[in-house]
């Protein structure tokens, strides 16, 4: 109603049409290493090709990549496989034979059972909501056609995103299509390449992306070749530590694992559904146990370990850490604090049931998983909270098994939650500079302290469950105590 007035005075002149302009060149903003982020947001850790696991990934730094292919109708849309079938529900088959109405009907499977799925995407609605904002890294799979490949590199062109998007292909002929029509390409390839590194470099392509079983050597010519070798695609840290120093990046399955990269934060990842811990963050008691034995269930935004029996009424799983890299990216050095809220349920036995935290590394063997006994190389420590509200803790150092550093009594009035009965438990873990150690049972106040931590350097978080009927209802990880008063100067 104010017409060309606004609520502040008048509105000044009209900018100049916008239409074709180029955008921000990103791709010159890139440094090494650069992480990208596999099929959306990292295939382990959000639904594939899903917005919100590409948004996660431009939030954290990392580039979001994505596959095209072609609906019934030409319409370039987002998915890896020749079907539909592993990753959305809704519809089946091959993307071809899809409608666009179909498509935007289905869903994006979640990460596990139980968790958020998403909308699958076409390309133009990744370009218009992400578009300038960050490097896009869109593969265009080895079928399309010569017209399809324009149809790409036009929705790109129009946009004057010519410096935000890099396109990739595993076709050579594709790639030299993109690179002749102005736009950055990476050539896709396994171990060896029939193409020469300076012949790749000579038609105008810039990256290489190899897979991880390419030799270090080769990988090295490429980059001598002036290529920027990107290898694909990692899924642990320590496949990310084995590639040479020549490449200039990565495809990540989980990038923020992978990278180290992620601040620790207080939200866990099954909260918002996505960033469920791999089987191999999983470990128990028992190294015979598969994560697909491993009963925690989702509840809304909680963790649920139920209890267990077997069929002689023996209780199972009795033992379980799960790892919190999710959170953190990696291993953490102290200062750092640890919070949970646990709901210890009615359980009619084990009242030695405890739930807590464990903290550790392995020297000897980086992938090895925490053993709750003496395992060659490892290093850490494990805090419990009783049901009957005995605080306890322990080190394990240079491989040695478990001793006892902190142990206080309950609170003396009865257990803290007696059999049959239910509650909810808050603890706080800090360990300071020094070796300072405090654990702290925020329910009762029972404080258990000591001065004499002996393992230092970076260690992996985990949770520590005894699995007879716990529900994790809260987790936060910080970078600096919280707690009452300094723990050391």
């Amino acid at each position: 109603p104010q017409g060309e007035r606004g609520i502040e005075g008048p509105q000044g002149d009209p900018g100049a049409d916008g239409t074709d302009a180029p955008r921000a060149d990103l791709i010159a903003e890139l440094a090494a290493p650069v992480v990208i982020a596999h099929r959306g947001g990292g295939a382990l850790v959000y639904p594939e090709q899903g917005l919100r696991g590409m948004i996660a990934a431009t939030e954290s730094g990392f580039l979001p990549e994505m596959d095209i292919q072609f609906l019934s109708d030409g319409t370039p849309v987002l998915c890896h496989d020749s079907t539909v079938d592993r990753t959305m529900t809704g519809v089946t088959g091959a993307p071809g034979t899809l409608t666009l109405n179909e498509w935007k009907g289905a869903r994006l499977k979640p990460v596990y059972e139980g968790g958020r799925d998403d909308r699958p995407l076409t390309f133009d609605d990744v370009l218009d909501y992400l578009g300038g904002r960050v490097v896009l890294a869109a593969e265009v799979k080895s079928a399309a056609t010569s017209g399809e490949v324009d149809r790409v590199i036009n929705a790109v062109k129009s946009r004057g995103l010519d410096r935000a998007v890099i396109l990739q292909s595993f076709d050579y002929s594709t790639a030299q299509q993109i690179a002749a029509a102005g736009l950055e390409v990476v050539f896709l390839c396994g171990a060896t390449s029939s193409q020469g590194f300076a012949t790749i470099k000579s038609d105008g392509i810039n990256y290489l992306g190899p897979s991880l079983s390419m030799s270090g050597a080769d990988m090295g010519a490429a980059a001598s070749a002036g290529l920027d070798v990107i290898p694909y695609a990692t899924k642990n840290r320590s496949q990310v530590q084995s590639l040479p120093e020549s490449v200039a990046g990565y495809f990540s399955d989980d990038p923020w694992e992978n990278s180290g990269r992620m601040p620790t934060m207080s939200e866990p990842g099954w909260a918002s559904g996505d960033g469920w811990p791999a089987a191999v963050n999983v470990s128990t008691q028992n190294d015979s146990r598969t994560f697909a034995q491993f009963p925690i269930q989702i509840t809304g935004g909680n963790l649920f370990a139920p209890y267990y029996e077997d069929e002689n009424g023996h209780s199972l799983y009795d033992l379980t850490h799960i790892a919190l890299e999710h959170m953190t990216g990696g291993p953490i050095d102290s200062p750092l604090s640890m919070y949970a809220k646990f709901l210890f349920g009615r359980c009619a036995a084990g009242q030695s049931s405890n739930a807590g935290f464990t903290l550790y590394r392995n020297d000897a063997n980086p992938k090895a998983l925490f053993v709750d006994d003496a395992e060659p190389g490892q290093q850490g420590y494990t805090f419990a909270a009783r049901r009957t509200g005995a605080m306890a803790g322990w080190q394990y150092v240079n491989g040695a098994s478990a001793s006892s550093i902190v142990s206080e009594p309950h609170n003396g009035v009865g257990d803290l939650v007696p059999a049959n009965e239910s509650r909810v438990v808050e603890v706080l873990l800090e360990v300071g500079d020094g070796g300072t150690i405090r654990w702290t049972n925020l329910t009762t106040g029972v404080i258990a302290q000591t001065d004499a931590g002996a393992v230092g350097g970076k260690l992996y978080p985990m949770l520590r469950v005894t699995a007879l009927d716990i529900t994790i209802l809260d987790l936060a990880i910080y970078s600096s105590p919280v707690g009452i008063e300094p723990l050391s100067a």
